[in-house]
């Protein structure tokens, strides 16, 4: 079976399949990273544990975070420096956010490394209303047409330089020159579940996270997206996005 680790730079790879020794509704201590680089996720504050749930999506577990305190801690990966990036997660809003300020990406995200200085932050918010992103510098991001409720999603969000991409299932939806080119001014912990101590808590649905440190060609992007598009049948739409588009996914998935 093909794996997300199988594309250079894979740092960080979430995968609620992969929790071993928990039982259906059990509190999430620790989410083990399937990358290879041990850059785990964890909480040691019984109270501030999501929770795991199996059969969420196509017989595929998740953990769900409650939106009122749930967090797990990435303490060892750190991005600072980088000048690409690449972000995937399969992930549904159970609560949305659109009010003051909702374009502010680390506001009730899935996963953010908070600010430490100015310009700071990286972080991805798929709401049901809207998706934001952030990569060091100014937010980006687009509103849903339509709500998707709490069904859920496959947001690919990326950066090469001082260009920054949002794919919604596959289909490209956002494409800025902004930003700063270098990753700069985050902090040493990164979070899934919680913005910060300004950002508050996201209600999340969560199935899968895969982080790379590096800008994912055209193709590479694809796989990822056609391997989490089978895994979890989250495909686009042809009568909303066009015949050209489900063809190019549909021949990736086929390659895998």
């Amino acid at each position: 079976m093909w794996k997300p680790t199988y594309i250079s730079g894979c740092q960080l790879w979430f995968d609620a399949n992969k929790i071993i020794g928990l039982n259906d509704g059990d509190k999430v201590s620790l989410w083990l990273d399937m990358s290879g680089n041990n850059y785990n996720a964890s909480q040691s504050v019984d109270s501030y544990k999501p929770l795991y749930k199996i059969n969420q999506i196509c017989k595929n577990s998740a953990v769900i975070f409650d939106g009122i305190d749930d967090v797990l801690d990435i303490s060892t990966f750190i991005p600072n420096g980088l000048t690409g990036m690449s972000m995937f997660i399969v992930s549904a809003c159970l609560t949305d956010f659109k009010g003051t300020n909702y374009t502010i990406a680390y506001l009730k995200p899935v996963i953010n490394w908070p600010y430490s200085g100015s310009d700071g932050s990286v972080c991805v918010a798929p709401r049901q209303s809207n998706v934001y992103s952030r990569f060091s510098g100014g937010d980006f991001g687009y509103d849903r047409i339509v709500s998707k409720g709490s069904a859920f999603t496959l947001i690919s969000t990326l950066k090469n330089g001082t260009n920054q991409y949002i794919y919604d299932n596959g289909i490209l939806l956002s494409n800025l020159p902004n930003g700063n080119a270098t990753i700069l001014n985050t902090n040493s912990t990164g979070h899934i579940g919680y913005g910060g101590s300004d950002g508050g808590y996201g209600n999340y649905n969560v199935a899968e996270i895969i982080v790379y440190n590096n800008y994912l060609s055209d193709s590479n992007r694809r796989l990822v997206e056609a391997y989490l598009s089978e895994k979890y049948f989250i495909k686009p739409q042809q009568s909303q996005y066009g015949t050209s588009i489900v063809n190019s996914l549909s021949r990736s998935l086929e390659r895998l």
